[in-house]
């Protein structure tokens, strides 16, 4: 699978989620079941497409940090990558503007997915889903 390809795995996937209907528990849950949403079909859809790297290959792989509180690092010797584990609920931060003023808030699946997208665009990445 070409860089292109992979790409691609980033856009299918918020389209998955884009597509998917809330549950009634969570839409009674306002903003919060939004994110719900997001990660029962992020998950879902990564399932689907095989795109979960199992536990047991990650510990195979070398550490290289575990140091924040949203992801972990590691390094694959034979494809010569970094492999990024998402903390699950982790996605990172967005800016957000509360009553005129710019923030942090917390960023969602589709969040995350976009801002991936934008570094393989902007600087020539070649981040995989």
């Amino acid at each position: 699978m070409d860089a292109q390809d992979h790409g691609c795995l980033l856009e299918r996937a918020g389209d998955y989620i884009r597509r998917g209907a809330p549950t009634d528990a969570e839409r009674a849950q306002g903003e919060d079941g939004e994110t719900a949403r997001q990660i029962r079909l992020l998950h879902e859809w990564a399932v689907q497409e095989g795109c979960l790297i199992p536990s047991e290959k990650l510990k195979e792989l070398d550490k290289i940090s575990d140091r924040t509180s949203e992801h972990k690092v590691y390094f694959d010797p034979e494809r010569k990558r970094a492999v990024k584990q998402t903390l699950p609920g982790q996605f990172g931060w967005m800016p957000k503007l509360d009553h005129g003023r710019w923030t942090l808030g917390i960023a969602k699946p589709l969040d995350y997915l976009r801002r991936w997208q934008l570094f393989n665009q902007v600087f020539g990445d070649n981040v995989r889903l």
